[in-house]
């Protein structure tokens, strides 16, 4: 019972809270990702985890020849990383054994690491790092993320593992947790995957499944919307990766890299494996892509509209399941009750869209002729009650629809419009 209840909480808690940035930002932050009772979240499962880490130099590019790796974080030798203090966590005050725990990708230490601890509860002593008490399906635990570190200090005298692949621990020595790459490009399209797996973790032929997913993907969204974007780079990793503080892993930067969380096999294998369960992300992530190369047609608030296109783009492209779009959103709450019960900005978008995939209206055209708009918008796309918001959606969908009569459609989902297309035109 005591699991539930903290899921269920971490659950309302993290939907409450996407994250996303401001319009005219270019990257695109997804909240957290629903999971079911007893089942530990792809991410950081504090609903409360500290935003504000301690200053850290930027990102340097990896050098030639290195492994790119996710934005949030960087090689860690050089001084400037080596020479910060490590997290220190412990349940007996730093006075027993210890170990001290080393991230790196291959071969390379990196500065950050998010990761279970089962069966024992530390507590943060020193440094920077969140420490969550929690419990997991094998015993009491904790999840720690680390953003920006060399190393982690673990003492304890009880028994315990590591990561969701549970390491032991190295007492008196250092315990490392290495991640291998397979890395892939397409010459012609210059798509890029790079898919990182803990090295005791046996993935088969993930790399090249996700590659194939990530290469068709891309040329069924750009065939949909006749719309090319930069070059992708599709940066596919496990939660241990996921130490940003601002969701868990999903994110579209607007210049053609996009990461994803597969997270790990406790969540992952309740969505039929690893593949599966990444490829809606990925699928997700390449619409938003694409919406940056026309985001210039759109004023105000556009995030809320920008995450229901890139469900909706996804699905229609046959990458994203029909149950990940609708008909209800990550609160729960069913489409059909009206756009004006949402406020998740996932749930409010995909809100916007659900009438016109029941309408039969997600059609190549529509895709065509809603990445072509005839005029520029300006509204705020994540109040559903906004008379100008509704007008803008409805001289945008019957432009997209060649001219479908979609009145009924929002008077049913609640989105307020006037009366006739004409005069939502004149109203904008």
């Amino acid at each position: 019972m005591v699991l539930f209840v903290i899921f269920v909480t971490l659950f309302l808690t993290a939907c409450s809270s996407s994250g996303d940035t401001s319009p005219q930002s270019t990257t695109v932050v997804e909240p957290q990702t629903p999971t079911q009772p007893g089942v530990p979240p792809p991410g950081n499962p504090n609903p409360n985890q500290p935003t504000t880490p301690p200053p850290t130099p930027p990102s340097i590019p990896p050098a030639s020849g290195r492994t790119p790796l996710p934005p949030w974080l960087s090689y860690c030798d050089d001084a400037g990383c080596r020479n910060q203090s490590p997290a220190v966590i412990s349940t007996c005050g730093g006075t027993c054994r210890a170990t001290t725990i080393i991230p790196s990708v291959d071969g390379i230490r990196i500065s950050g690491l998010a990761f279970p601890i089962i069966g024992a509860s530390p507590v943060l002593v020193s440094g920077f790092a969140d420490v969550f008490a929690t419990v997991y399906p094998q015993g009491p635990g904790a999840f720690v993320t680390v953003p920006y570190a060399p190393s982690v200090v673990l003492s304890t005298e009880s028994d315990v593992t590591m990561t969701w692949y549970e390491l032991p621990p190295v007492w008196g020595g250092v315990t490392p947790v290495d991640f291998v790459t397979d890395q892939r490009t397409d010459p012609a399209t210059g798509l890029r995957t790079v898919f990182y797996r803990q090295a005791s973790f046996q993935a088969g032929n993930a790399g090249t499944e996700i590659f194939t997913n990530a290469l068709a993907i891309q040329s069924a969204e750009r065939r949909l919307t006749g719309v090319t974007s930069d070059p992708i780079t599709a940066l596919v990793m496990p939660t241990e990766l996921a130490t940003s503080e601002h969701g868990e892993g999903n994110f579209s930067y607007g210049n053609g890299v996009i990461t994803a969380n597969y997270a790990h096999p406790l969540y992952f294998n309740l969505f039929g494996g690893l593949v599966p369960t990444v490829t809606p992300r990925i699928a997700h992530e390449i619409a938003h892509e694409l919406f940056n190369e026309i985001s210039g047609s759109f004023g105000g608030n556009y995030s809320c509209f920008n995450e229901g296109q890139a469900d909706a783009l996804a699905y229609s492209s046959g990458f994203l399941p029909l149950d990940q779009f609708g008909p209800r959103g990550l609160r729960g709450i069913e489409y059909t009750k009206g756009c004006d019960q949402m406020s998740e900005s996932h749930d409010v978008g995909n809100c916007y869209f659900w009438p016109l995939f029941q309408g039969g209206h997600l059609t190549p055209q529509f895709w065509e002729k809603l990445y072509h708009p005839k005029r520029s918008y300006n509204f705020d796309s994540c109040s559903p009650t906004n008379r100008r918001t509704g007008n803008s959606l409805f001289v945008m969908f019957t432009d997209a629809t060649g001219g479908a009569d979609l009145r009924s459609a929002f008077d049913a989902y609640h989105i307020p419009h006037a009366a006739t297309y004409a005069d939502a035109l004149a109203e904008l």
